[in-house]
């Protein structure tokens, strides 16, 4: 058992995987930020004053954050918070890894900081020029297919209880213009990478640089979901959503990429994103999660 000196009482035990690599600091304070059946996340206070986060998941079907830390954003050079150390097992993986201590765009939004997270998007969007650093089989196993995302559509309409019968009966509608879109989708638009929870709890302003977090729900497709998820909450913010998506291919210009942001795009998208994450909560979501206190 990995243990304090103070009286915060006893670490989870798992956190003495740590202590070596630490020394000569040790934790003297620990703030668990979410504490979910498949993926805990604690701040650790040093008693040279310094804060670190760790991370612990049980795997599921598809990539762990960890393989998409070590695979994806460190191969595609995608600004994101530095991991220290990590172990992995087939039944958990744990990290640990840098406390940017920024604040979300939840906490403090403002048109700026949304036209910023859209130009953080761009240059996200704009790493498939990068994609030579990732193997073929490594782009195999973060790939969300059209293939799957059909099953996903399958999963929902399936198992979505009554209360979202009216969701269901409109999807339901959807199955064979759905195939037809992502055929165009996978045909016309390059493979990239998507954080799938692209929301201002998920963007950190850090000394005016917005960093994208927690990307365990990451997967390689062409669909602009998080787009979509990011003009949907601007949108709270009487952000235009015209706004947003010029800020975006005018990042996006800047760095040498001609892509136009069509309805279609955003309306594909979003549903691309709507099924893919509907069926993650029905299968893992449910039985398993507390309400989370500001991971970061």
């Amino acid at each position: 058992m990995f243990t304090s000196d103070d009286d915060h009482g006893q670490f989870p035990w798992w956190l003495g995987s740590f202590a070596d690599s630490l020394k000569p600091a040790k934790v003297v304070g620990i703030d668990p930020l979410r504490e979910w059946s498949l993926s805990q996340v604690f701040r650790l206070t040093l008693d040279d004053g310094r804060t670190l986060i760790s991370k612990r998941g049980i795997p599921t079907k598809g990539p762990t954050e960890l393989e998409i830390y070590q695979e994806c954003l460190i191969p595609l050079a995608i600004d994101a918070p530095t991991v220290f150390e990590s172990h992995a097992s087939d039944s958990e993986y744990i990290f640990l890894m840098e406390d940017l201590r920024g604040i979300d765009l939840e906490q403090q939004p403002s048109r700026s900081y949304f036209l910023d997270a859209a130009r953080k998007l761009a240059d996200i969007r704009a790493s498939t020029d990068r994609a030579g650093e990732i193997s073929f089989s490594v782009l195999q196993k973060h790939l969300l297919t059209k293939d799957q995302l059909l099953l996903d559509l399958d999963y929902v309409l399936e198992h979505a209880d009554l209360e979202h019968r009216e969701m269901v009966n409109t999807l339901r509608g959807t199955v064979s213009s759905f195939s037809k879109h992502l055929d165009q989708l996978y045909q016309e638009l390059p493979l990239t990478l998507n954080h799938n929870d692209y929301h201002g709890k998920n963007l950190l302003n850090v000394g005016g640089r917005i960093v994208p977090i927690d990307w365990a729900n990451a997967r390689i497709s062409p669909h602009v979901g998080d787009l979509y998820c990011l003009i949907e909450e601007a949108k709270d913010q009487h952000i235009p959503r015209a706004a947003v998506i010029k800020a975006y291919e005018s990042a996006l210009q800047d760095l040498g990429v001609q892509e136009e942001v069509t309805d279609w795009h955003l309306d594909v998208g979003g549903l691309c994103w709507s099924v893919h994450c509907l069926q993650w909560i029905l299968e893992f979501g449910l039985g398993g999660t507390a309400e989370p206190k500001n991971a970061r």
